[in-house]
């Protein structure tokens, strides 16, 4: 029997959470973590472009889990979870979006703020699990010619990982695309212009000026070398969420869709620290304004609200959730889109 959510068990959540002072935005906190997490990944950055190959490649992934946990802060910004203030959200958001990570606002907006977050899992909606040339579900895998599909069934749990490497330069020609898109259909917009500044001295600093500084096989084997690590961490961030949950073939409630698709993930302080808020995907999804400092007291509050109404809250230890991601890569190719929320 599909359990029903009524308004008066999301008021009492919702309340208990204010009442808690859960709702409140904690900015002046999320700004020291961005200085200290830039700070780290450029110092550790310049000791790998300063020191000969070995040490590079020992210091390098270092530095990305930094540039990382600082890029993500600006999914606060994007979400409006930071600050009260929508300057504020602003800054963070264009600061650690396309000026550090390359990845434009109106993208990622788009792909994750209206589409993964409203449709969680739903085929054709979330872009998340829309993965060619690989297959997250069974009427993906059907809709594959024969060469596909063998790969889908025999090889995509293998390359998975290493392919997820290439995340960030498939966002990056997306997040133009958009932006391409978006000036033929509606214009040109100081929100559009800003994200195009903002884009472009990615590449001055990042590319440009090291290239002229240490010369260029440097800094292209710098630049192509964290944001293939970037783009590892962040899928190993985000797919233990919700890759291996129920695909859904519709949703009606909302708050249901989020509790059957997603879970969080339990894990240690320190490795909690570089995951800013998303080990707690599920008080995320019902409640994405809520800053990321609030959110570990927002799930042991949602939990027992939970197991009082009967209703599901999914977690697994971290490593384990890797584990059931490939698992679920295996098989995926004859999993059905299995429920379908009731309004």
């Amino acid at each position: 029997m599909t359990p029903t959510i009524t308004s008066a068990m999301r008021q009492e959540l919702r309340s208990e959470l204010k009442a808690a002072g859960l709702f409140e935005r904690t900015p002046h906190k999320a700004w020291i973590k961005l200085v200290f997490l830039l700070v780290c990944a450029g110092v550790v950055g310049y000791l790998a472009m300063t020191q000969p190959a070995p040490a590079f490649w020992l210091l390098q992934p270092v530095a990305a889990l930094f540039v990382t946990a600082a890029a993500m802060l600006g999914h606060e910004g994007a979400h409006k979870s930071m600050a009260t203030s929508s300057k504020h959200n602003s800054w963070m958001l264009h600061l650690t979006f396309p000026l550090l990570g390359g990845l434009g606002t109106h993208h990622w907006k788009n792909k994750h703020n209206v589409r993964h977050h409203v449709h969680p899992n739903t085929p054709g909606q979330d872009l998340d699990i829309e993965m060619w040339p690989m297959a997250s579900y069974a009427s993906a895998y059907q809709a594959a010619g024969p060469a596909r599909q063998a790969f889908i069934r025999s090889g995509q749990k293998y390359v998975f990982w290493p392919l997820s490497a290439l995340l960030p330069f498939a966002m990056r020609v997306n997040s133009w695309l958009i932006l391409r898109r978006i000036a033929k259909e509606r214009g040109r917009d100081t929100a559009w212009w800003l994200d195009v500044a903002a884009l472009t001295l990615h590449y001055l600093l990042w590319l440009v000026i090291p290239g002229t500084l240490w010369g260029w096989p440097q800094a292209l084997q710098c630049y192509v070398s964290m944001w293939l690590l970037v783009g590892l961490y962040l899928s190993l961030i985000f797919a233990p969420a919700h890759m291996g949950m129920p695909i859904q073939a519709a949703q009606g409630d909302e708050w249901l869709a989020q509790l059957q698709t997603t879970r969080n993930l339990k894990m240690g302080p320190l490795l909690s620290f570089f995951f800013v808020g998303l080990d707690y995907q599920v008080e995320h999804h019902l409640f994405p304004g809520i800053s990321h400092f609030h959110l570990p007291e927002a799930a042991r509050r949602t939990k027992a609200w939970a197991q009082r109404h009967g209703l599901p809250h999914h977690e697994i230890g971290y490593w384990a959730g890797v584990a059931d991601v490939t698992d679920y890569l295996g098989r995926a190719w004859q999993e059905p889109t299995r429920m379908a929320t009731a309004a």
